[in-house]
Parts: C-alpha cells; sequence; structure tokens
C-alpha cells in the first residue's frame, strides 16, 4: 500500500507539484512516521518551496533513521544555512567532506567556501584553507598562462559579473565604470546575464563592448578573453556566482584582480590584487589571503543612486513615542549571534521594537522560527514585526517604519547599509576579526557617520543608548542624512574610479621581461 502511495507522492515532487507533494507526504506519514524515503521526500519539496524550518525537522527525522543519507544532510545544512543557522550548516557540510560519497563531497566543499566567512566559529585562517581547497579542486588539469602577447594603444580593462541587469547591485559599481577614462582605457563589460542599460544605471559609451558570455565554459572565455588581449580582468562576481569563478585559475589576463564582491580570500593563487580598503582589510592579516592587498582611500563600495527612490521621511518615534530597531538583511546573515546581539540592543531600550524583513520570512513555519529564537533571549513576539518579500521600492519604504537599522555579524551589511543610510536611517554595526563583518564600518566611515562604529556589543548599547535619548536630534539627523551622504566620499564615485585607474596601470607597468609574467 505505501509503495503506490509514495510512487505517487514522488511523481508529484519530481513533476515539481511540491505543494501537492507536501500533502501526499504527509498523508502517508500518519501511517508511516518513521519512513525514510517519504520523509526524505516531505523534506526535499518542503525546502523547494522555502518552507526552511519544516525542512530542517523532516531531513533530521530522515537522518535518524539512516545517517548515511549524504543528499539529505545536504539538503538539512542548505535548510540551515537559509534560516541563518551557519555553524550548524558548516557542521554539516564538514561531516560531508569527511564522509560523504564523491559527489556529495564535492558538494558541500563548494557550499562550504560560499558561506564560512560568515561563520563565527572559524578564524580568519580557517576561512582560507577552506577557500583554497575549493580552489584547488576546481584546477586539477588547467595550467595557468604565463606568456602574453599584449601591445594595446590603450589598457584594455575587462569587468565581468552576472548582474548588470539588476539596478539594486549595479548602484555598488556602475558609477565607477561609468566614470573611466575612455582615452586611457577601452572599456569591456562580460557578462553571464543580461547586458547592462540606462535603467540599470550604465552609460553607454561608444567604444565599450559589451560581451554576453552566458554559453561559454570557463575555458572557452578564458580563450577569448586572452585573444581579446585583455590587459586587466576584474571580477565583480565573488562567490554570488560560484561557477565562473573558476576562470581566474586560467590566467586569462596578465593581471587580474578582484573588487566589490569579494569580503574575503578567493583562495586561487593567480589573482595578483583584492581590492579593499583602510576599514575593511588590515596590513596583520595578509597572511591569510593568496592575493597582495590593494587598498582604496575610501571605502571599496562607492555607489550611485541612479534611480528614483522613496524621500525620507521623519523618524516613526516621534508619532510612535518609543524606538523601532530593523534589519532588511538576508536571511542567512541572521545567525545566532546576531539574534542575541539584537536582543540586547532591545532589552536596553525600554518599550522598543523590531522590524525584520527578508524574502525567507513569507512562510509563517519560517516566522515562527526565528520569533522562538528572539524568545530564547527574553524578546516577546509582541515587540516584533515580520516581513517578507516584496518590491525594491516596498523594500526601501519599510525604513519609514524603522528609527535605527540593527547590523547583522558576522557577516555584515553592505547594499542594505547603504539602502538604510539613503532612507535615512541610520545602521549601528560592531566590526569584527574578519573583512566580512567590516564592510558597513567601511561605508559609514567614508559617510562620516562614525558614531554607529562601535568598538564591541557593550559600547554598541551605550552609543543607542545615546542615540535615542533625543528624538528631535534623531529625527534632524535622519531628515539630512540623504545630503550628507550624496556629499560624502561614500558616492565619490569619480575619486575611487581615477584611483583604480592609477592601480590598474600600475600593476600593468610592473610587468617586466623579468618578472613571473612576461608580455
Amino acid at each position: 500500500m505505501i509503495s503506490n502511495k509514495l510512487k505517487k507522492a514522488d511523481a508529484l515532487q519530481t513533476s515539481g507539484k511540491y505543494g501537492s507533494a507536501i500533502k501526499a507526504y504527509k498523508i502517508i506519514l500518519k501511517d508511516y512516521p518513521d519512513n525514510f524515503d517519504v520523509l526524505n521526500g516531505l523534506g526535499y519539496a518542503l525546502y523547494s518551496l522555502e518552507y526552511f524550518s519544516e525542512a530542517v525537522i523532516a531531513f533530521r527525522k530522515a537522518l535518524k533513521i539512516r545517517s548515511d543519507a549524504h543528499s539529505s544532510r545536504l539538503n538539512l545544512a542548505r535548510s540551515l544555512y537559509l534560516l541563518g543557522h551557519v555553524r550548524e550548516a558548516s557542521t554539516e557540510y564538514e561531516y560531508l567532506i569527511s564522509f560523504g560519497d564523491e559527489d556529495n563531497k564535492l558538494k558541500a566543499l563548494n557550499n562550504l567556501a560560499v558561506i564560512a566567512p560568515g561563520n563565527i566559529g572559524y578564524d580568519n585562517g580557517r576561512v582560507l584553507e577552506i577557500r583554497r581547497r575549493w580552489a584547488e579542486s576546481q584546477a586539477p588539469h588547467i595550467i595557468p598562462r604565463r606568456v602574453f602577447n599584449n601591445s594595446n594603444e590603450r589598457l584594455r580593462l575587462a569587468y565581468y559579473g552576472s548582474y548588470f541587469s539588476n539596478k539594486n547591485w549595479m548602484k555598488m559599481y556602475m558609477g565607477v565604470i561609468n566614470a573611466h577614462n575612455r582615452s586611457r582605457f577601452d572599456v569591456n563589460i562580460i557578462t553571464d546575464g543580461p547586458p547592462p542599460d540606462l535603467q540599470n544605471g550604465y552609460v553607454d559609451h561608444e567604444n565599450d563592448r559589451i560581451w554576453g558570455v552566458e554559453s561559454l565554459s570557463n575555458a572557452e572565455l578564458s580563450n577569448l578573453i586572452f585573444e581579446e588581449k585583455i590587459d586587466i580582468l576584474v571580477d565583480l562576481n565573488g562567490y554570488s556566482h560560484q561557477r565562473r569563478l573558476p576562470l581566474l585559475n586560467y590566467r586569462s589576463a596578465p593581471v587580474q584582480l578582484v573588487w566589490n564582491g569579494m569580503y574575503a580570500t578567493t583562495g586561487f593563487p593567480n589573482v595578483d590584487g583584492i581590492i579593499g580598503d583602510n576599514q575593511t582589510i588590515r596590513s596583520n592579516e595578509q597572511e591569510f589571503y593568496t592575493e597582495k592587498f590593494i587598498r582604496l582611500d575610501g571605502t571599496y563600495l562607492p555607489f550611485d543612486f541612479f534611480y528614483d527612490t522613496t524621500p525620507v521621511t521623519n523618524s516613526p518615534c516621534l508619532d510612535n513615542g518609543y524606538i523601532t530597531f530593523g534589519s532588511l538583511n538576508s536571511s542567512y546573515k541572521i545567525t545566532e549571534e546576531t539574534i542575541k546581539f539584537w536582543a540586547s540592543i532591545m532589552m536596553s531600550v525600554t518599550g522598543s521594537r523590531m522590524v525584520v524583513r527578508t524574502k525567507t520570512l513569507d512562510k509563517e513555519c519560517n516566522r515562527k522560527e526565528i520569533i522562538h529564537r528572539f524568545a530564547k533571549h527574553g524578546i516577546d513576539q509582541n515587540r516584533i514585526s515580520l516581513f517578507g518579500s516584496g518590491s525594491h521600492e516596498s523594500y526601501l519604504k519599510t525604513y519609514e517604519q524603522i528609527d535605527i537599522a540593527l547590523d547583522t555579524l558576522p557577516y555584515s551589511g553592505g547594499t542594505t547599509t547603504v539602502e538604510a543610510l539613503w532612507q535615512g536611517v541610520p545602521v549601528l554595526t560592531v566590526p569584527g576579526d574578519r573583512w566580512a563583518s567590516r564592510t558597513s564600518a567601511s561605508i559609514l566611515n567614508a559617510a562620516g557617520f562614525v558614531d554607529f562604529i562601535t568598538l564591541n556589543q557593550e559600547d554598541a548599547i551605550l552609543r543607542v543608548r545615546s542615540a535615542v535619548s533625543d528624538y528631535t536630534e534623531l529625527n534632524n539627523a535622519r531628515i539630512n542624512r540623504r545630503i550628507e551622504l550624496k556629499n560624502s566620499n561614500a558616492c565619490a564615485t569619480q575619486k575611487i574610479c581615477n584611483e583604480l585607474e592609477h592601480i590598474y596601470a600600475d600593476k600593468f607597468a610592473a610587468l617586466r621581461p623579468d618578472s613571473e609574467l612576461i608580455l
């Protein structure tokens, strides 16, 4: 009897009818609560529809029955991570790397390399070890180029990325790309997705070249870059588009750099520099990077809001009579350490509330899970407002409900920090022992809002108490913040572009016949 019912449930799942599959599996479970195949199938269907907290329960039950079910463990780890349980997810991935079959071992290593900087239990040395191991797994048969026949009139500069059609991402680097001096640089944009356009911040220049390369393998793209005699190749993706990252193994151009999307080492040996700033990378951390540090004077994330946004509104505390904290960071950044930090801030401000908005909270089970996590630290659910997905514009309007944004740790905000500040909302951050924890500090420092860069969590409480002691002053600062931001180094895209051009030219000029690479 179970065989026929299970086949029908599995068929529903295979055809992508996950909602119907969930109902079918749950009916079977009433009579067969300890059946591995039913629990595993249910877990996968729940995971596919982003019911992550319920998927975790199903996978854990399945693994109690069959601890060697490696694909179940992999999906458990994925579900845990997307809820912000980064340490637990890492533990499951490490188990698979040690004991899994070859396929799941590689998948676990892939995923662990992505999430490692966000695990507060890993120090910088461990992050380097994991990423170097993954980089090595991607290059067993690749021989990097060492000789180039480049003799271009202008330096040929190529940026490659996957998000040129997403204005939300583009504000973080399109201002710099637009500002390049085309009399000194031939600008190439290599995209794995739709091409950039005016709507997404790109200002077309007559001699710019746009390459659509989504169908090309890394080997094919490397050959094309080499044949086109690109002098300087800049990766914008980091680990956010992991499939393309091994392109760096081929040494497609004489100078290879990473910028914007990277907040820890790549782990790759053929990268000449990683571009950060004085806030994010410290000289005593060079040993934890395979790349040489390149520090910009301002923030490494200068931004340009090239599209219309909702106006700045008054601080809601003026009408509410209490302070509302908030976060719109991705759910995988909402770690246990983050919840504990947020709770301590809320406990220090009587009557305060918290707004959390992230796509994962579309599902009621995930909302219940985060409410439970707050409750463990003494925060009642009545003090928390949860919101799920929506348009970019609706996300920005959420800041109308927030007086002070609280950063995540150890993986701080980037784009989210910029957006909060743009809407007039200050961001309280606690820089830590790694680059990933210092990105907000980089932006705040460049913007001149250093009062919200704290020394530690105890200092954060003192800073918050001071900030909320005068609602009128808090509101005045909010109303002026966007204007101050526009005039600050955080928006100085031309200045940072000039600095990058000097870096690019110097890196290329340093290549001599007696160097490792030969032109």
